[in-house]
């Protein structure tokens, strides 16, 4: 029952993502239907989480390794909260422990919507607070989080206190589409 609502909420997050894709590519076709002041990006997860060791000499080659890939999408505007999301999986670069991991719940912290970046269309930075959820269950609550675009290229999603253990303390990087 549980293998099955969990099947469920990953799908939705899937079906809520394409919709916001759907979304997306709307009102690029459509830019007089735009509110203004409105920047919606989409992009693909793409990471590797390396499990380092605290202190001393490591061979690269000896440490364990973990693929992240899945989709992300963000929108800003001053008329509106911000929404951002992502879904993707983990898995050891052996093919071992495959799990999903959902972003969800984001809450903006600061005051993102009146700051210019907003209007340069190419370097964002929020912060906020989310939720992180692993196989449809929530793990993680209330993460500080800091949301990065560089040059309309680039996403990096880094989390501030109670970083999850599930990411060994890094990033989650990306690409914008």
């Amino acid at each position: 029952m549980i293998k099955i609502f969990n099947l469920y909420s990953s799908l939705l997050i899937v079906i809520i993502i394409c919709l916001s894709n759907i979304i997306y590519i709307y009102a690029i076709d459509n830019p007089q239907n735009n509110i203004n002041n409105t920047l919606v990006k989409v992009g693909k997860i793409n990471s590797i989480v390396l499990d380092l060791p605290q202190w001393g000499t490591f061979d690269v080659k000896n440490i364990s390794k973990y693929l992240l890939a899945g989709d992300w999408n963000i929108s800003l505007s001053n008329e509106r909260p911000i929404n951002f999301m992502a879904n993707f999986s983990m898995v050891s670069i052996k093919g071992e422990n495959l799990h999903n991991h959902q972003f969800i719940n984001f809450k903006i912290t600061n005051d993102t919507s009146k700051n210019d970046q907003l209007h340069l269309d190419r370097n964002v930075k929020v912060s906020g607070i989310m939720d992180i959820t692993t196989n449809g269950d929530i793990k993680w609550n209330k993460i500080k989080t800091n949301i990065s675009i560089y040059n309309d290229n680039t996403i990096i999603i880094d989390f501030d206190d109670k970083s999850p253990d599930q990411f060994i303390g890094q990033p989650v990087y990306g690409i914008v589409e």
